[in-house]
């Protein structure tokens, strides 16, 4: 094992959380941009009876139409999961939109000089939506094709016919352009967030969950462990003699070490579980749904892999061990950190008792279940 990968599993993935990371990102702006739309609306409705009061009264009813999906789209997206669900709901609401009012570009006469155009931005607002390129051409297409549908009924002189074809294909191009634009910077933004938070919770040269995220985790599991009445363990594990390592091989030789026992631990347990380096050469693994003698089981499994674990440095193969305590979750334990501090003393026990040992220690007393000579 000469170059230890990273122990810990990558970021979260922008499959699984980006839409929904979208969707969060949507809400805030939902009512401005439901507002905007209504009043649009509402403008033009406006005009249908001022300009053309002869068709007003049959057009108002599409016109209330493009109004309540409007309403019903807000309504359901200000509380609306999952994402898939949404997506299909919010592509059936704007189909449903553009068609309600591209029936009414037919009715008025000459619809077709200043609707199709205005119709073919509303796909823009698909692009709070989408998450990708694919979905939102699809969109555009499909509105495209329904604004066609104005020209067909209305068909325009033949000197008019290659502008207004061209007006749309141009409108098409630059809403979908935006479009693409605003997911790729989303996209980008959601990129540096997951990151940021990523180093917050994890250790830089393990890529283990570090302190912060570790007890924050644990508070969690604590209580999760009470309100059920569960077996929760801790083990903790310390590198034997890391400063002789350090001194006699140097600190990148030690930083091997690390990794490679980081490596080892996380390997060996389960994605339930949370290892995570606690400092130096400190490493805890916090496992639910374990009891004490499991813990100790499996403390004492990974003890032995790493004792056969080695790193090749300067001054050639180097190999080393673990000591390590167990404790388990008390009906005194106010918290994770008490279960820590039993751990710590079991620890402690291992390596007064020789070292390259596991301890795991009850509530009064601390046992030694294993040793190596």
């Amino acid at each position: 094992m000469n170059s230890p990968t990273p122990a810990a599993a990558a970021p979260p993935t922008v499959a699984a959380e980006y839409p929904e990371w979208c969707l969060e990102r949507l809400r805030p702006a939902l009512l401005g941009t439901t507002l905007v739309l209504m009043a649009m609306v509402a403008l033009f409705a406006a005009r249908d009876w001022l300009v053309t009061p002869q068709v007003a009264p049959q057009v108002a009813p599409f016109r209330g139409l493009g109004l309540a999906i409007t309403v019903v789209l807000y309504v359901y997206l200000r509380n609306a999961s999952p994402w898939k669900k949404v997506f299909a709901t919010g592509l059936v609401c704007l189909v449903l939109f553009v068609a309600s009012q591209c029936v009414v570009l037919m009715l008025i006469p000459y619809g077709f000089r200043y609707g199709p155009t205005t119709l073919l931005l509303v796909p823009l607002c698909m692009s709070v939506l989408v998450t990708r390129l694919r979905e939102l051409v699809v969109c555009q297409v499909a509105i495209f094709a329904m604004v066609q549908s104005v020209y067909l009924y209305h068909r325009p002189e033949p000197s008019d016919w290659g502008g207004a074809e061209a007006c749309l294909l141009s409108v098409s191009f630059v809403t979908t352009y935006l479009g693409w634009s605003a997911c790729r910077a989303r996209r980008e933004q959601f990129r540096l967030e997951t990151q940021l938070r990523d180093d917050a919770h994890r250790d830089a040269l393990t890529q283990l969950a570090n302190r912060r995220q570790l007890f924050a985790q644990g508070t969690l599991e604590v209580q999760r462990a009470r309100r059920y009445h569960r077996p929760l363990s801790v083990i903790l594990f310390d590198i034997d003699h890391f400063k002789r390592v350090n001194d006699e091989h140097s600190h990148a030789v030690g930083d091997l070490v690390i990794q490679a026992t980081a490596e080892a631990l996380a390997a060996g347990v389960r994605d339930t579980d949370v290892p995570a380096r606690l400092g130096g050469e400190e490493f805890v693994l916090l496992l639910p749904e374990t009891t004490g003698d499991a813990a100790t089981t499996l403390a004492e499994r990974l003890r032995v892999q790493i004792s056969e674990t080695h790193v090749v440095g300067v001054a050639g193969e180097l190999r080393w061990t673990v000591s390590a305590g167990v404790a388990s979750l008390s009906a005194d334990d106010a918290d994770l950190a008490d279960i820590l501090k039993r751990a710590d003393a079991g620890l402690y026990e291992s390596k007064r008792g020789g070292r390259n040992r596991v301890t795991s220690v009850g509530a009064d007393v601390a046992t030694q279940r294993s040793s190596l000579g």
